[in-house]
């Protein structure tokens, strides 16, 4: 065992070299490149003592007839990717191979997959976790699909059992309609791959993708596959206010697309839009800049509700700024999206400087007995008695009140009692 010594290529080498009794070898995180991992293994298959090198089962591969090999977990790196790459060309009769959760990267990840290429048994491979770049993860989907025999690509952490993997067939000839790949933890990398499949496959119409740390460079690979996808759930991603702007502006022009994360796109295009309700949806920050992208498009909006989405200062605010030209606005709900008592301020004075705006819903929407904030009467004076006893506005929905207070001389009684600031 001499994992994580820093050998590098030449080093691994040198004690490559010498192996000539030994039966089991454990040799990961040692600076290995791809390149240098396959010369490494070179070296190895041919001592026939050894058996196993960092899981790979070289006995069973010399004998021929290796069928299904699990090498999830190995911890194998691009080096390992290597190793195991050289391994396979003398696995004529695989069937199965799991190498996810390996850190393989792209030229890890890739050189693995290259090898398969003439293994015409092959049927299902896992590629899972492994520190892909999106782009690195489109480059092995299209390897993966132009390979004859597959038929199931497995993109899910291995121990998610539950999430099936990805049909092949069933994509490529357009009988699989809905995609579902919730929270499975696919990473950039996996949204890559993802990304290239669905090109191929025109019949996917509804694809869940929410919970997969796809960032925004996963996001925005993903989006720009999506021509005939007509149902979008990418939440929970990792995606920054800016990068969920970018993702909507790949998305719009995209016309079969209807909704995306309950966004009414098809609605939106056609124009009169009037009525938005988005509260609980759980679009985050990205999906706040999602919003606001899509808002500038709706000139005919009256009511907008955005309460508790987990917005955020910056996602909010994006939201709020989005609303400036919209002339026929009466009415916002903002209510309880983490936002800081100075980020509620912030949003306080942009909506109190908006034309047309006459009620600022900050309650919880589930309390549907407390009314909003009438800012005409407000601002006016004419409202003298402001009552929002328990109605879960927390620090944010303080900083919006507070905000407003300021600009109410009016307001002679105030029960904020029980509102978690």
């Amino acid at each position: 065992d001499v994992r994580g010594n820093a050998f590098g290529d030449a080093g691994c080498t040198t004690v490559a070299k010498a192996l000539d009794a030994v039966r089991t070898l454990r040799m990961t995180d040692n600076g290995l490149s791809v390149q240098g991992g396959w010369e490494v293994m070179e070296q190895l298959i041919p001592k026939t003592s050894l058996e196993t090198v960092d899981g790979i089962p070289l006995a069973e591969v010399r004998e021929g007839g290796v069928e299904t090999l699990d090498m999830s977990g190995k911890e194998l790196g691009a080096g390992g990717g290597g190793m195991l790459a050289c391994v396979l060309h003398r696995c004529a009769s695989l069937l199965s191979l799991d190498v996810s959760s390996n850190a393989l990267g792209d030229e890890g990840c890739f050189a693995v997959i290259t090898a398969l290429r003439k293994l015409c048994s092959l049927t299902s491979v896992s590629v899972g976790c492994n520190d892909m770049t999106p782009d690195g993860g489109l480059r092995v989907a299209q390897e993966l699909l132009s390979h004859p025999s597959l038929t199931s690509i497995g993109l899910a952490h291995p121990s998610l059992t539950s999430i099936e993997s990805l049909r092949v067939a069933d994509l490529v000839s357009a009988s699989a309609t809905d995609l579902q790949m919730p929270r499975a933890q696919l990473g950039p990398g996996g949204a890559g791959v993802l990304a290239g499949v669905i090109q191929q496959s025109p019949g996917v119409q509804t694809l869940d993708v929410r919970g997969n740390a796809f960032g925004d460079a996963g996001c925005t690979t993903v989006a720009k596959a999506l021509d005939a996808v007509r149902t979008l759930r990418m939440t929970d991603n990792g995606l920054s206010v800016q990068g969920g702007w970018e993702v909507m502006e790949q998305l719009i022009p995209k016309t079969s697309l209807e909704t995306v994360d309950g966004i009414p796109l098809a609605e939106v295009r056609e124009g009169g839009v009037e009525t938005l309700d988005m509260s609980g949806k759980e679009l985050g920050a990205g999906g706040g800049g999602m919003l606001a992208c899509v808002l500038h498009r709706c000139a005919s909006l009256l009511s907008l509700d955005v309460s508790s989405n987990a917005l955020g200062d910056e996602g909010c605010f994006a939201v709020i700024t989005a609303l400036r030209k919209l002339c026929s606005l009466t009415s916002v709900s903002v209510g309880c999206n983490d936002m800081t008592p100075d980020g509620g301020l912030r949003v306080a004075q942009e909506l109190l400087s908006h034309p047309s705006l006459t009620s600022i819903g900050l309650a919880h929407p589930s309390l549907t007995s407390i009314e909003s904030l009438r800012v005409a009467d407000l601002v006016s004076a004419s409202a003298t008695d402001l009552q929002m006893p328990r109605a879960q506005l927390g620090p944010g929905g303080a900083g919006v009140l507070a905000g407003v207070i300021q600009q109410s001389p009016g307001v002679q009684t105030l029960d904020v009692r029980g509102n978690a600031f």
